[in-house]
């Protein structure tokens, strides 16, 4: 099952894919997930951004479209955006306790937690960088235009 999620210009057509820009503060108006989803939380909502898309109606550049993508894929992005760096937070303080304990170094116990708790949270950003620009899920999966929209005017 798909869910539509946003409405964009097409920048660029080639073949199989589109380029598309979107707006944000439009393309989540029209999203029947806009209520749950987190993607804009801290971003501008008037920036544009671009998204590669499977073009299966045969858009052409200048067209509006209307974009969808599998809620298994959002459910799955969300689990590596969130999950991973939880995991390598708690996988680094454990760690540190564990060291600490080892060391026997009784001194600052906390400071070492939070440092390598940090340092955890900052090579998850790194892994989930490396799997988002990787996943060859996403690439079956993702945005499709689902419909052509009739110009405005």
């Amino acid at each position: 099952m798909t869910t539509a999620c946003s409405r964009g210009k097409v920048v660029e057509s080639s073949g199989e894919w589109v380029v598309v820009e979107v707006e944000r503060s439009t393309s989540c108006e029209h999203c029947g997930q806009k209520d749950a989803c987190l993607s804009s939380v801290g971003f501008d909502s008037s920036r544009k951004t671009l998204a590669r898309a499977r073009n299966t109606l045969g858009a052409r550049a200048g067209d509006m479209v209307e974009l969808a993508i599998s809620e298994g894929v959002i459910l799955w992005g969300t689990v590596i955006l969130y999950l991973i760096p939880v995991f390598f937070l708690l996988a680094f303080i454990l760690a540190a306790f564990y060291l600490n304990q080892a060391w026997q170094w009784e001194k600052e116990e906390n400071l070492l937690a939070v440092v390598a708790g940090g340092l955890g949270l900052l090579i998850s950003l790194g892994v989930v960088r490396l799997i988002s620009t990787r996943w060859k899920y996403l690439a079956k999966s993702g945005p499709e235009v689902i419909r052509i929209l009739p110009p405005e005017g």
